[in-house]
């Protein structure tokens, strides 16, 4: 199941992937490509837009030709996006700073973390300003999970 919540006045994303209450992997990852490609349509703040993916603890890896996809938006992307991560997977978070520290994105960051707070935090702390949006987010994009 894939939901998202995206504010227009900031273009700021968040998401969330879960196998429950269902799970359908091209539907899932699609709309959020489509989400990804909606976002990068709107006028940035500044320091560019912010995208939160929450993953839940049974959500599997995205199969090669997902993976694939996915880089493929990301080299796509005019405008910064730090991107962030949250998985309850030590391993997932280990692959995605990694791969940041290997192939970092050409604009914005790439961060994994454990819980949706950290994330909130560490974004805050790069833009120097709190972001209660991204709280009220995160509530919209989890109604729509249920």
């Amino acid at each position: 199941m894939y939901a998202g919540a995206m504010d227009n006045g900031t273009g700021f994303l968040v998401s969330i992937l879960d196998t429950k209450p269902s799970y359908n992997e091209e539907a899932d990852y699609r709309r959020l490509l489509d989400d990804i490609g909606r976002q990068q349509q709107q006028v940035p703040p500044a320091e560019g837009f912010v995208h939160i993916l929450a993953t839940g603890s049974q959500w599997p890896q995205p199969n090669a030709m997902w993976r694939k996809r996915f880089a493929e938006a990301r080299e796509k992307q005019l405008y910064p996006v730090h991107f962030a991560l949250i998985s309850p997977s030590p391993i997932v978070r280990g692959v995605v700073t990694a791969v940041s520290w290997v192939a970092p994105p050409k604009t914005g960051s790439s961060t994994a973390w454990s819980s949706f707070d950290e994330a909130v935090e560490a974004i805050e702390s790069r833009f120097k300003r709190r972001l209660p949006i991204l709280q009220k987010l995160y509530e919209e994009a989890s109604v729509r999970a249920k």
